[in-house]
Order: C-alpha cells, then structure tokens, then sequence
C-alpha cells in the first residue's frame, strides 16, 4: 500500500470551482519522473524555484566540467580534481529529485497557499481519492458548542496552600 498526502487549494482557488476537483493527492516514496526527466517532471508539476536551482546547480556543473573556467578563476589548467565535483553534481541534482521530489513537490504547494489536509493510505491514486473523499462525508458532523466563558476567576480556596490543604481543616 501506498500513502498519500492530501493538500486543499488556497481559499481563492476554492471559490472559483468544486472543491473536490483541486485537491492535491501527493504519493510518499521514491519519484521516479524526478530521477528519469526532472526538468519535464518540474515544469509539469509547475515547481519553479526547484528548477531554478536545479539549472543553476547543473549549470554550475557544466561551468566546473570546462578547462576554460579554471583559466578565468586563475588555477592552472591542469586541474584535474575539479572534475569529479562536475560529475558529482551532474549525478546528485537528479538523484536528490528522485529521493525528494515528493517532499519538494509538498514544500512548492505549501508556498503556493495549499493546506495540508490528511493522510490516505491506498493501493493507487484512484483509490486513495475514493478513500479520502468517502471519510470526509462521514467526518462532516456538527461540533458541540463550545461552553459559556466565565467572567470571574477561579480563587483558590483559603485552606489549601499549594497543592496540600493545612492540617486540621476539612479535605
């Protein structure tokens, strides 16, 4: 079984259409588009400032990986050890999006005015939408009023000193 995080749009998008068709279900695990095409996968998943970093991170890569930009920082050409850190950042932007990709993808629909509404637990997507939406019917039940607020404080009574009443008095 696969869990699945549920996320409510923000209040402005609820009022434009149903609610039950915009609600984000985010699967917990491993995000294979996010190892196998991960500009395609954040460009369709609409994670902008993940791409950012993630073209910036790559791009820093490619900049290390050239024999000319260790001439334009002043190190002699033959510095081979900054290759490996090129490499290194070619293979870790995609890994790091497969193993959090769905972690990110959370924290982008937090920044967009999402709520975190519930945890579904389901074999597919399809079923985890049945599953959420058929226990929200069953939770929508009227809380109990909330009891009257008092207007005087609670004083403490004169035979009791701390926690333990004065001896000779009635407990």
């Amino acid at each position: 079984m696969t869990i699945y995080t549920v996320h409510a749009p923000p209040p402005a998008k609820r009022a434009r259409g149903r609610d039950e068709t915009r609600f984000v279900f985010v699967k917990e695990g491993f995000c294979w588009p996010g190892l196998l095409i991960p500009f395609l996968w954040l460009i369709y998943r609409r994670m902008w400032i993940v791409l950012a970093f993630a073209i910036i991170a790559l791009a820093a890569a490619a900049w290390l990986g050239r024999e000319n930009a260790l001439d334009m920082i002043g190190w002699p050409p033959a510095a081979p050890f900054l290759l490996p850190f090129s490499w290194a950042i070619s293979l870790a932007v995609p890994l790091l999006l497969g193993f959090e990709g769905n972690d990110l993808r959370r924290w982008s629909l937090g920044l967009a005015g999402y709520d975190f509404v519930g945890v579904v637990e389901a074999s597919s997507r399809a079923v985890a939408d049945i599953r959420f939406f058929a226990g929200r019917a069953e939770k929508t039940v009227t809380p109990p009023p909330l009891p009257p607020l008092r207007t005087q404080p609670l004083l403490p009574a004169p035979a009791v000193v701390g926690l333990f009443p004065t001896p000779g008095t009635a407990s």
